[in-house]
């Protein structure tokens, strides 16, 4: 009997090992399949708040298209951009005047080329 015993302990010893061999790769795996799931966790969220932005911008160009659609705001832009007028109605445009540089604007022209090339380079 002696003998019988050495190999259930060889047996058993060897049976420990490997059963100590899978629960250490099926520890790994479920460690990898933990972190593809955290990672896929954070994906997720961060898809999510994308697609709540693209909500709130799909909301606002739609208020944005509504007001497109609306009379009163395509008259207001034909009367901004095209200075466009109802019947009956007079269209008063209002410019500024620039002061005009008399002394100036004549001496510009008046400057011949030989002068402006002694202004350039500061000979004169």
């Amino acid at each position: 009997m002696g003998k019988i015993q050495a190999k259930d302990i060889i047996f058993s010893r060897l049976a420990l090992f490997f059963i100590l061999i899978i629960v250490f790769f099926l520890g790994l795996t479920d460690l990898r399949i933990y972190l593809e799931n955290r990672k896929t966790g954070k994906m997720v969220e961060e898809k999510r708040l994308e697609l709540e932005k693209i909500k709130q911008e799909k909301e606002k160009l739609d208020k944005e298209v509504s007001r497109f659609e609306s009379p009163e705001y395509l008259e207001k832009i034909l009367r901004e951009r095209f200075l466009a007028k109802k019947p009956g109605e007079e269209l008063l445009i209002i410019t500024e005047e620039k002061p005009a540089d008399s002394a100036g604007a004549n001496k510009t022209t008046d400057d011949s080329i030989f002068d402006k090339i002694l202004k350039f380079f500061k000979l004169k």
